[in-house]
């Protein structure tokens, strides 16, 4: 009933055909996609790699060889479902932290 309401307020001029349910994707199921994810990536190998996910905010840290491979690594864990922002941790290679920005 809520999402009806919230979704005619966002929508006013639209009707509404369909009735729409949202789901809180847990923050374990979020942290295991993440890890899967970044495993398949042969382009990332980060060294040390912490996932730390509550709220669907993903903190992650590690080592990671150079600044294309961090930036990668942040646009997949960016991707996955439920993921609402991230805070990165991550060290590059030489002591640089990088936060993606």
């Amino acid at each position: 009933q809520k999402v009806l309401s919230v979704a005619s307020r966002v929508f006013p001029s639209y009707k509404i055909v369909n009735k729409l349910s949202l789901i809180k994707i847990p923050d374990q199921e979020i942290r295991s996609e993440i890890l899967q994810e970044i495993a398949r990536e042969k382009e990332i190998s980060i060294e040390g790699l912490s996932v730390f996910v509550k709220d669907g905010v993903v903190t992650v840290s590690g080592l990671a060889d150079n600044h294309p491979e961090a930036d990668y690594a942040l646009a997949v864990i960016q991707m996955i479902d439920g993921v609402r922002r991230i805070d990165s941790k991550l060290t590059i290679a030489g002591g640089y932290k990088w936060d993606g920005r």
